[in-house]
């Protein structure tokens, strides 16, 4: 009779402490009696670290296992219509489970930017904007190959840029969530 595998399920939220579950810390100002729950029936750790303090960095670093910095975001979090920070073909920790037998999936906060699919114009005309209120940019954070804070432009509030207007939402995303983590790369000799 074969072994039955154990469910695995990895919840990673931002600025949650071990003191805001109430499974281990029954005084939390939160009852969480779900997570609690799965706590009771599982393995809990009492010692673990995010490799940041914040979002893309740390996200980055739980599913492929390299430390942040070793990314192309050497600070801060990915803007939201950034490319994927997870470079096709780098193994993540669902391929690995994956090699065991275990069927992956992620759901909720990515952060971790996409593959859109891009117009070749900025469509003001889409989202009812007027150009003249908006500063054109060469410097795109989380585009190509841009993902260096310092070199980000300021400038004045109410002339920033708008993100995404380059967008074409119509169009599916072709590497994300489901490429990276929940689907094996397929024809990739570095998967």
């Amino acid at each position: 009779m074969s072994k039955k595998k154990p469910n695995v399920i990895t919840i990673f939220a931002d600025d949650l402490g071990i003191g805001d579950v109430s499974a281990f810390n029954p005084d939390s100002k939160i009852k969480t009696e779900n997570i609690d729950r799965l706590a009771r029936r599982g393995m809990r750790f009492y010692d673990s670290h995010a490799t940041s303090s914040i979002c893309s960095p740390s996200r980055y670093g739980l599913l492929t296992g390299r430390y942040n910095w070793r990314s192309n975001l050497k600070s801060y979090v990915l803007p939201g219509d950034s490319k994927s920070l997870i470079p096709e073909g780098r193994r993540t920790i669902a391929h690995m489970l994956k090699d065991q037998g275990y069927r992956t999936d992620a759901v909720g906060k990515w952060h971790l930017g996409l593959k859109w699919q891009r117009k070749k114009f900025n469509d003001y005309e889409a989202y009812g904007l007027d150009p003249e209120d908006f500063e054109e940019r060469d410097y795109i954070v989380g585009r190509d190959g841009a993902f260096d804070w310092s070199a980000k432009k300021e400038t004045e509030l109410g002339t920033a840029p708008f993100e995404g207007l380059d967008i074409d939402f119509s169009e599916p995303i072709t590497f994300g969530p489901n490429q990276s983590c929940a689907v094996l790369c397929m024809g990739s000799e570095s998967c």
